[in-house]
């Protein structure tokens, strides 16, 4: 029994000893203090509060700086107390030098509150804090000019004076609010960049999941609501301006496992601090860490230049950021789209052609990769993207001043009347029709319409894979994932098909595939990229599609085409109408709207939307949408009186399942030339249907 009592009178003594240690250890941090002195104010009254140690300055982080530790500051240089504390740099310029740079600091957390002189309080251990470039701590001292009692806060309208108790308890008692304001109560523009998972390398840019501090504590960004305008104020407060800023979604750089996160929308791009924005949470419940949002930045915009001096004859793409050496840019997946960019910057506005060459030296590289849709004006208004397995070529522009020079190669090779469809209002179209929510159309209203499907005489045979367009007697074009599980030689390309469980006469026929071309870089930088496919069908008794009433080829569009302003856009199939239900007998249609890229980034996440991608949608998903069967589908949106393919159904939430996102479609546009390429060596050969001229002739079709 004594040992036993023994034994707890020592763990007490012990418990009692590390207490007392822990204790010291604190306070000796503030002992080791030397100096303290007050810089940037107007007088010697005032200040941001920096301390020395061993020689050396540092600041005092504003985490908990409050009354108690402004009037231990204010005695120990030699005056009667605080008038007031003040935090978030308040007396320094705030430098984009001091936003973006660490800056010293000695102490965190420091508390006076039962403490007589300076050296009885109590810190962090000196030199660690979790603390932002601008959380910089200051005071005003008490002077012969003071208005206000020790124990008051002078208002900021020269008159009232206030208990200290009153100052930043989240209600307004002054007459001017300074009582309350932000940069008093809380953490203004303080905002910081985690590392992410994913190395971003372009030297002058910067990048990484953002956190902005609250009440002490960081709290990661929310990226649901997350825009462009909304990074540049994040990007601001980070001391980056006028440069280019992008956001990225579906945790791209990272995860951030915190339950507490920041949700910020509708900024102007003006705000100085996220607060100042019109919509700002602290608390986004049904954020995720799958939803960490990331930024990047730079500092004013970019210049680019292409060596050799004559971008007609083409060099190598170098860009620059202000302050930074030239650099050149990685060629895996830069395309026409992204050198139209930069031809456009150097004063062409023609053609523009890519190519890539293999990296060969160590010379400086933007490892990254540039994804524009061609019609920036900009580079700094593109996308980037991390190349996950590193560089392994460099970029090449060649620029033109005349424009269109693709979109005629490809005209001559494909036939002249395309996008019309037969009038139908005199003809039988016999029993009415049904993608998911659709209304059913007539016989003749998209016949450049065919479906493929599992040869007969495999296991089930006949079954919907996919839809495609035609865009010649030979040739169709569908998604590049359609090829995913069944090779091209167990499927068959059906035409002029309305109701699947009948033979309609000599409409309906069946084409095996002689030769698929699936993009190269199909899936290259993330889930389902470049989702685009060319087949080249049998021919039968020397001939391809047999063009008709109901077979007739889909007009292409211009490579310089904008998706801005479409209208009077559907889509049609036989696919699904719910996620486990059966293909339709008869195809549906649907009006579809053309949304913001954004919009879609921000739903699917900054790996799987690119420039390669159209998002689309309707006014209700839920119910109306593509569905399993529908890939590869066109969107056909009108112009003049033509029907023109500009994207093809690729992507999208399981139909049924409610979601209320729009789906994402291959955006044509960008493989002009590559379609161009595939299909020049066949060249343009008229059927015999077309020699004998058995439809209305429309003449050549112009964009």
């Amino acid at each position: 029994m004594t040992g036993q009592r023994h034994r707890t009178v020592t763990s007490l003594v012990l418990l009692l000893v590390l207490a007392y240690d822990v204790t010291i250890s604190f306070a000796q941090d503030v002992v080791e203090v030397e100096n303290i002195r007050l810089i940037g104010g107007s007088s010697r009254y005032e200040g941001n509060v920096e301390v020395e140690v061993n020689g050396v300055w540092g600041f005092v982080c504003d985490d908990g700086f409050g009354f108690p530790e402004a009037d231990l500051v204010c005695r120990e240089i030699g005056h009667d107390g605080a008038e007031t504390f003040t935090r978030n740099n308040q007396f320094g310029a705030s430098a984009k030098v001091r936003r973006r740079n660490p800056v010293e600091f000695w102490l965190d957390d420091l508390a006076c509150e039962n403490a007589t002189t300076f050296k009885e309080c109590s810190a962090s251990r000196l030199g660690e804090h979790d603390c932002g470039s601008t959380q910089i701590a200051g005071v005003v001292c008490r002077s012969i000019k003071s208005r206000c009692s020790a124990e008051e806060f002078p208002c900021g309208d020269g008159k009232t004076c206030l208990k200290r108790e009153k100052v930043c308890d989240g209600e307004s008692d002054c007459p001017d609010n300074s009582d309350e304001k932000t940069e008093l109560c809380e953490h203004v523009g303080v905002v910081r960049l985690r590392p992410g998972d994913r190395p971003f390398i372009a030297p002058g840019l910067v990048a990484g999941l953002v956190q902005v501090k609250r009440q002490g504590k960081w709290l990661p960004l929310c990226d649901s609501y997350l825009r462009v305008n909304d990074s540049k104020v994040l990007c601001k407060n980070l001391g980056y301006t006028n440069g280019w800023t992008l956001p990225y979604y579906g945790s791209y750089l990272g995860e951030d496992p915190s339950p507490v996160s920041v949700s910020v929308r509708e900024c102007t791009g003006e705000e100085s601090w996220i607060g100042d924005c019109p919509s700002l949470s602290w608390e986004e419940e049904d954020c995720t860490p799958e939803s960490t949002a990331a930024v990047m930045c730079s500092d004013g915009p970019v210049t680019a230049r292409i060596e050799g001096g004559n971008p007609e004859r083409g060099g190598l793409l170098k860009v620059k950021l202000k302050g930074r050496e030239w650099n050149g840019v990685c060629g895996d997946a830069f395309d026409d789209l992204d050198a139209k960019v930069i031809c456009r910057m150097s004063g062409y506005r023609g053609d523009a052609f890519a190519s890539q060459e293999p990296r060969t030296s160590q010379d400086p590289l933007w490892d990254i990769l540039v994804d524009c849709t061609g019609h920036e004006s900009r580079l700094e208004q593109c996308r980037l993207k991390i190349a996950d397995e590193g560089c392994t070529s460099v970029a090449f522009v060649t620029c033109s001043r005349r424009a269109g020079g693709i979109d005629t190669q490809l005209r001559s090779v494909l036939p002249p009347n395309c996008g019309q469809v037969e009038n139908s209002s005199n003809l039988y179209i016999g029993l009415l029709a049904k993608i998911r929510g659709g209304t059913t159309p007539s016989q003749f209203d998209s016949p450049w319409k065919v479906t493929l499907r599992l040869k007969k005489e495999l296991e089930d045979g006949g079954r919907l894979i996919c839809g495609g367009s035609i865009i010649s007697e030979d040739l169709v074009l569908t998604a590049a994932h359609c090829f995913g599980f069944n090779g091209e030689q167990s499927m068959v390309v059906r035409s002029g098909d309305f109701d699947s469980a009948y033979v309609e006469g000599s409409f309906d026929e069946e084409f095996g595939i002689e030769q698929v071309w699936i993009h190269e870089q199909y899936e290259d930088t993330h889930f389902q990229d470049n989702d685009i496919a060319l087949i080249r069908i049998e021919r039968k008794w020397g001939r391809g599609f047999r063009f008709n009433k109901r077979v007739r080829p889909l007009c292409m569009p211009s490579a310089d085409a904008s998706y801005d302003d479409l209208g009077a856009c559907t889509v049609s199939g036989w696919g699904r109408t719910m996620v486990f239900s059966q293909p339709t007998q008869r195809p549906n249609e649907l009006e579809v709207g053309v949304y913001p890229d954004a919009v879609c980034e921000a739903y699917f996440g900054t790996y799987n939307y690119s420039s390669s991608s159209v998002c689309v949608g309707t006014e209700n998903p839920f119910l109306k949408r593509p569905c399993g069967g529908d890939s590869g589908g066109a969107l056909v949106c009108k112009r003049g009186n033509r029907d023109v393919l500009y994207g093809m159904v690729s992507a999208g939430p399981l139909c049924g399942v409610l979601s209320f996102s729009p789906d994402v479609f291959t955006r044509i546009t960008k493989y002009i030339r590559w379609i161009q390429e595939k299909v020049a060596p066949f060249g343009y050969r008229p059927s015999f249907q077309e020699r004998f001229n058995p439809f209305r002739p429309g003449g050549s079709f112009q964009w």
